[in-house]
């Protein structure tokens, strides 16, 4: 893969609150990984009035960071945007406790604006996420009834550059969905559920998944597939938004 195509960077969001900050040390870890730079963005709804406090939990809830970490304290209401402009050929790493709102949404102030509007993927820590990121493999769940170009395109890259394999699969549910000869076909048991095969299957894989939907997660975690993915992977999830070409 020529180096122009590689990812440059690490970006991770928090918000001040412990939850966020669970993503700080697997992006650390992926950034050393891919021997990139890594900035932490801590959002604040009011950029005058809460930024300091804001950094005085941060330090509490973290620690010192190693040094050569970029900082910077960003707008709530600009960090969709924002990630947009700082991500480019970087990857965003984000933690969220996984738990549905009544509109769909994942609870945390900032997944659903990130991953709809990120041009590059967002790797998402969730609730039941190790501290430590252990990667052997990616492995892509493939929706045929989508155009899989992109998810299938970044999560190749980031294997090529972790030195892992990467490895298509599909859970039949009955849809008769017709496959490339490279996409592995899933039977689900009777009383498996889409995203416990997924798990039970990618034992030890970072699992990658689309998002289709311009309003971010709404697609994604309607049907609760994804949205159950991001409550028990022990590895975090690779998610390719609307505008990650």
């Amino acid at each position: 893969m020529p180096a122009a195509e590689s990812l440059r960077g690490v970006v991770v969001p928090v918000d001040g609150s412990p939850e966020s900050a669970r993503a700080v040390p697997i992006g650390l870890a992926l950034a050393r990984r891919l021997d990139v730079p890594l900035s932490v963005l801590t959002v604040v709804r009011d950029i005058r009035r809460d930024a300091p406090d804001r950094i005085d939990e941060l330090d509490a809830t973290l620690g010192p960071l190693p040094y050569g970490i970029e900082r910077r304290v960003v707008q709530a209401s600009a960090i969709g945007r924002t990630i947009a402009e700082e991500a480019g050929d970087a990857i965003a790493c984000m933690a969220t406790t996984a738990e549905l709102f009544d509109d769909h949404g994942l609870k945390g102030s900032i997944a659903e604006l990130v991953i709809s509007a990120a041009t590059s993927p967002v790797l998402v820590v969730g609730p039941a996420c190790a501290e430590a990121l252990d990667v052997d493999r990616i492995m892509v769940a493939v929706d045929p009834s989508h155009d899989q170009a992109a998810l299938i395109n970044w999560a190749a890259r980031l294997a090529y550059q972790l030195g892992v394999e990467l490895d298509l699969v599909h859970v039949d549910v009955g849809d008769g969905a017709a496959l490339g000869p490279k996409v592995r076909r899933l039977h689900l048991g009777s009383d498996e559920h889409v995203a416990q095969r997924l798990i039970a299957e990618g034992d030890g894989a970072m699992l990658a998944v689309g998002s289709h939907a311009r309003a971010g997660l709404d697609r994604l975690v309607q049907g609760s597939v994804a949205g159950t993915v991001f409550r028990i992977a022990r590895q975090p999830v690779l998610v390719v938004g609307p505008h990650a070409a």
